[in-house]
């Protein structure tokens, strides 16, 4: 998966310093603009192809309700979009924040 936010992460670009979580894409709408998502279980997870260790199966879990995601392989674990933002492209929160619109 290849993700490119260049304006988020110019650091010419001036934006609100305050965070907004109201701001940030709900779990479904991030994570379906990168997978074509199964259908959730009954309590919101899919599982896809992990992005953090080259996988070719489906071992990262993402639950589309809270953006929780967990890999059974690379063990790569997150709360949240915010959470996945970071790892994958190993970042800093306020980065992360302003690459999903919540600065």
């Amino acid at each position: 998966m290849t993700i490119n936010h260049p304006a988020a992460l110019d650091p010419h670009v001036r934006s609100d310093s305050r965070f907004h979580p109201e701001r940030l894409p709900s779990p479904l709408t991030y994570y379906s603009q990168h997978w074509r998502l199964p259908s959730p279980d009954s309590q919101g997870w899919v599982h896809v192809c992990c992005v953090f260790h080259g996988d070719e199966q489906s071992s990262l879990a993402i639950n589309l309700q809270s953006g929780a995601f967990h890999c059974c392989v690379c063990k790569a674990e997150g709360a949240d979009v915010v959470d996945f933002v970071m790892q994958f492209y190993k970042i800093e929160i306020e980065t992360a924040a302003k690459i999903l619109g919540g600065r």
